[in-house]
């Protein structure tokens, strides 16, 4: 029951660790993309605002493809590019229709199109939307075909999205090794109690076997972050 309750508290002390290993890499993430002064205070609501952002904009992101073909196929008809976002307002879904719809009130506030744009453009950090933008505000400068432009950024879009579906699907692999190689040492120490509890012993009732304790969590956690590192691969 003693040694029950050792590794329990092995875990909770791995857990512990784990999670403030894992805080104070995002805060220098943070700090390494953004100046802004952050301290620990706000992290934990950075992550959540961070993840909540990218979910928004994943969404955006799968929208928005049909959103240019839906220009296009306007510009096509004649109609104008005004014309063409007003289109995407009422036959789009939020957030996509949201942000437009936007875009359409700055311009209606006498902000010229290309700055409304641009506008968008800050307010949601995507590939894709800023390769739209650039593109509509540099045909609209200089001239040229535009729904065919639109047409050819749109099958980019759709390449990029399926290079990083096969991707995803191939770094799954090691993410789930990550995982079981992290929670691996602890499995093993469990089954080590059942087949020999006696060798365990000197791991909690000794100062070198402490050591050895924190310095596996140490490695794991660092292991782990590697790992992580490695299979996020952005295109």
């Amino acid at each position: 029951m003693i040694i029950i309750l050792k590794i329990f508290l092995t875990l909770l002390i791995f857990i512990f660790i784990t999670f403030i290993s894992f805080f104070l890499f995002l805060n220098f993430r943070i700090k390494k993309h953004n100046k802004s002064n952050y301290n620990f205070k706000k992290l934990i609501p950075k992550i959540i605002t961070n993840y909540i952002e990218k979910q928004k904009i994943e969404k955006f992101n799968k929208q928005l493809i049909e959103a240019i073909k839906l220009v296009s196929n306007s510009l096509k008809a004649g109609a104008s590019l005004s014309q063409g976002i007003e289109s995407i307002i009422n036959n789009s879904k939020s957030p996509l229709a949201d942000e437009f719809k936007e875009v359409k009130n700055e311009i209606m506030l006498g902000i010229s199109f290309d700055t409304a744009l641009t506008n968008l453009s800050k307010r949601i950090k995507s590939k894709d939307l800023e390769l739209f933008v650039t593109t509509v505000n540099i045909a609209r400068e200089t001239g040229g075909n535009l729904p065919e432009i639109l047409e050819t950024i749109t099958q980019t879009m759709i390449e990029r999205n399926k290079l990083q579906g096969k991707i995803k699907a191939l770094t799954s692999q090691g993410k789930l090794s990550g995982w079981i190689v992290s929670f691996m040492p602890f499995i093993l120490m469990l089954i080590f109690y059942f087949m020999a509890p006696e060798l365990l012993n000197p791991m909690f009732t000794t100062f070198t076997g402490i050591i050895m304790i924190v310095f596996v969590i140490f490695m794991v956690i660092i292991g782990f972050l590697l790992i992580n590192k490695i299979v996020n691969i952005d295109i």
